[in-house]
């Protein structure tokens, strides 16, 4: 079974690109995921 990923660029203040968001609501930096928005809230990951 194929699964696709899209992912989508997330902009904080002044928009400074801080990272990708994957289809699981999970931000990455890199390679370091740096918070997870679900369901319009946002949890660290750190």
């Amino acid at each position: 079974m194929d699964i696709m990923h899209i992912a989508l660029c997330v902009y904080g203040p002044g928009h400074v690109r801080l990272g990708t968001m994957d289809s699981e609501g999970v931000v990455w930096s890199n390679q370091v995921p740096i918070f997870r928005i679900k369901q319009g809230l946002v949890y660290t990951r750190h």
